[in-house]
């Protein structure tokens, strides 16, 4: 996937095998790398442990997203960052606070808050 992505943004990628790398250190080398957080990167590289295959679909019910292959789904972000309309960056998401934040059991399927 990032060798995708970085041949659809034109960027050559170098990818250098190590011996160990725990999520620990792999939530550092995020961090320096990029511009994620590290209270983001050390749960972002964490739950990459886990594999999330599923055959169970009900998702598709009820949240109306359009799956598009991942090429087409790359190039759709890298478009609409481009025009400045992604909402929100890993830059900014320490700045949220807890309190404007709608608790997932308080939404509805849509989304939208429950009344």
């Amino acid at each position: 996937m990032m060798k995708i992505v970085a041949e659809l943004m034109g960027k050559k990628i170098f990818m250098i095998p190590v011996p160990v790398l725990t999520p620990k250190l792999s939530g550092y080398w995020l961090n320096l790398v990029t511009s994620v957080p590290m209270s983001i990167a050390y749960p972002l590289v964490e739950g990459l442990r886990n594999d999330s295959v599923t055959s169970e679909h009900r998702i598709r019910e009820w949240v109306k997203i359009p799956l598009l292959p991942f090429r087409e789904a790359v190039l759709n972000a890298l478009e609409e960052d481009r025009q400045g309309l992604v909402s929100s960056r890993w830059t900014e998401a320490e700045k949220i606070k807890s309190d404007s934040i709608t608790p997932l059991h308080q939404k509805n399927f849509s989304g939208s808050e429950k009344n």
